[in-house]
């Protein structure tokens, strides 16, 4: 009898030797994808509409080199200072009432919830879904528009439809406007779920044959003591 078990013992470990790495495989092939993130950035230069853009993240990435890698051109006075963001306002010279304010907006906050940069933009580090917002003052304080970090970075993904339309992000105060290009943020809801019925298919297999299996053990040994 002890024979005979050990040979059904190893059937079973044979064949969960084989559905083991499928199901495996499959519960891999069904984990979401993992999201990428960026940075989002808002240019308001007082005029036309702000314009946006959602900058791939990554590890030391200032306020400055966003605006870069948006496709902005940036002029800084001998001071340190922003003064000029594609090439405006015309002269780099800025004052209590004529400057650039810097804002930032953190990961998951409300979309009105700025509040000011505590460096410049050439030393300030970024986070990953953080939001950064270049406003001019002109002669009075205004603080960025309630555009949320969500809408930036659908706003900046590649369209999987050829469009022969400008993008509407794309208003910038200099003769040229900005380009850039950008990873394609994809959010957890919009993530495939590939798999999912696949793997509670190979389950339910894994499940029944053990259950088979267990029962025709035991009736076995029934047979066997009765014998």
């Amino acid at each position: 009898m002890r024979t005979t078990l050990a040979r059904i013992g190893g059937a079973i470990a044979v064949l969960l030797g084989f559905l083991v790495p499928t199901l495996t495989a499959a519960t891999a092939s069904a984990a979401p994808a993992v999201e990428s993130t960026c940075v989002g950035v808002v240019v308001d230069p007082g005029h036309g509409k702000p314009s946006t853009d959602c900058i791939p993240y990554t590890a030391g990435l200032t306020g400055a080199k966003v605006l870069e890698k948006a496709g902005h051109k940036l002029a800084f006075a001998s001071s340190g200072l922003l003064c000029q963001i594609d090439g405006y306002p015309a002269a780099c010279k800025s004052d209590a009432k004529h400057y650039w304010s810097y804002y930032l907006r953190k990961p998951n906050a409300a979309a009105s919830a700025w509040g000011y940069a505590t460096q410049g933009p050439a030393t300030q580090k970024v986070a990953s879904r953080e939001t950064d917002a270049f406003v001019y003052v002109n002669g009075a304080d205004r603080r960025p528009t309630a555009v949320t970090y969500d809408s930036i970075a659908a706003a900046a993904a590649p369209s999987s439809a050829p469009s022969s339309a400008a993008p509407s992000n794309s208003a910038a105060p200099s003769s040229a406007a900005p380009s850039s290009t950008h990873a394609k943020t994809l959010s957890t809801s919009e993530a495939p779920d590939k798999g999912s019925s696949h793997t509670g298919l190979i389950i339910a297999i894994v499940v029944v044959v053990v259950l088979v299996v267990a029962a025709g053990l035991q009736l076995m040994l029934r047979r066997r003591r009765a014998s």
